[in-house]
């Protein structure tokens, strides 16, 4: 295998765990099996991207290339997780098509089938780490850890931190990421989970700072670049908040979450004609993301494309019953284009809280 070929294997398996993570995020009331799924997954994504882009500068005949190329052999650690998630993703995604699940309200694993996808990433996580802080060029050896002693030690402060973090118990896992941090000062995972444990904490403007200085690591590490529009959002910075989530969209044009996010982010900035576009592209890449269709129909509706806007709201109901902001907006946009009789009906629906069988 040769490092082109271990770099097509490894961006499979980064956009199909962006994708599952994706998924996860946007679940409502997710699950404790959701939200470990999603933290280990995120967890993995930021040394994968570490390794992809030290695998894009090896050579075939490197000696580091060579001890770690086993990774993407047939049926290897990076194959027999790829298909993991293949299946993971393909149910979700056909389950929304059926309409079997609403924002993945539903959840088809089973314990057993989530305990083998974390072994599974676990496993992955402990050999990606070993290659990653393992040999490189000359470019890159200021960044290799001296001492084998000191490998072990950061990976094991990782792994506490993230435990940690997987408990709430963020203060101490900042502690044991600085720690690491101070072994391994360019350490792409520390950087990542410390952004990611400060946004939890709600101490964004950290959290921007810690995703800063992972994207400078690793410019196009997706997840960076989206959690970072979320940070920037929480701060009111629009434009820097506009340019995180345009840059996530480049990188991964599935994720529905950033168009979302994108289009609301364009309306503080009063960019009404950009915010249309965003939200029609997040139904576009997602037809059953209710909260998108409701932007988007009282977007329409505001410019006073009424009926279109009315489309767009039915469809929000259509995929969650129960979801009055998009019945208030509904009866508005019917009683001002004179269809009386339909704002009753739906004016009826709504007192009586009813549900889709």
């Amino acid at each position: 295998m040769d490092p082109l070929s271990l770099t097509a294997s490894i961006i499979a398996v980064l956009q199909l765990t962006s994708t599952l993570t994706s998924y996860i995020n946007n679940a409502r009331n997710a699950t404790k099996d959701q939200a470990k799924l999603a933290v280990e997954a995120s967890n993995l994504y930021s040394l994968l991207t570490t390794l992809r882009f030290r695998v894009e500068e090896a050579h075939s005949d490197d000696r580091w290339f060579n001890q770690i190329k086993l990774l993407g052999s047939e049926n290897g650690p990076l194959d027999q997780f790829k298909d993991i998630l293949k299946t993971m993703v393909t149910q979700l995604s056909t389950s929304g098509k059926r309409d079997q699940i609403k924002s993945m309200l539903l959840w088809k694993f089973t314990k057993k089938e989530v305990e083998t996808t974390l072994m599974q990433m676990e496993r992955l996580k402990s050999l990606g780490y070993v290659a990653v802080s393992g040999g490189g060029d000359d470019v890159l050896s200021d960044r290799r850890l001296a001492d084998p002693k000191d490998r072990v030690q950061v990976y094991e402060l990782v792994s506490d931190a993230l435990d940690d973090s997987q408990h709430g118990r963020y203060m101490e896992s900042i502690q044991k990421l600085h720690e690491a941090g101070r072994i391994e000062k360019d350490s792409l995972p520390v950087h990542y989970l410390l952004a990611l444990n400060c946004f939890r904490q709600h101490d964004f403007q950290t959290a921007i700072d810690e995703f800063q200085i992972t994207l400078k690591l690793s410019p196009d590490y997706t997840l960076a670049n989206y959690y970072l529009g979320l940070a920037y959002v929480q701060t009111g910075a629009w434009d820097p908040a506009i340019a995180a989530f345009r840059k996530t969209l480049e990188l991964d044009g599935t994720n529905y979450s950033a168009a979302y996010n994108l289009g609301a982010a364009y309306l503080k900035e009063e960019r009404v004609t950009d915010a249309e576009a965003a939200f029609r592209q997040a139904v576009k890449i997602n037809s059953r993301y209710a909260q998108a269709h409701e932007a988007l129909g009282e977007l329409l509706i505001y410019q006073n494309k009424l009926d279109e806007g009315i489309a767009s709201l039915r469809a929000a109901l259509e995929i969650e019953p129960n979801y009055p902001t998009a019945r208030q907006a509904l009866i508005k946009a019917l009683q001002a284009n004179g269809q009386d009789r339909e704002a009753e009906e739906e004016l009826r629906k709504g007192a009586g809280g009813s549900s889709r069988p």
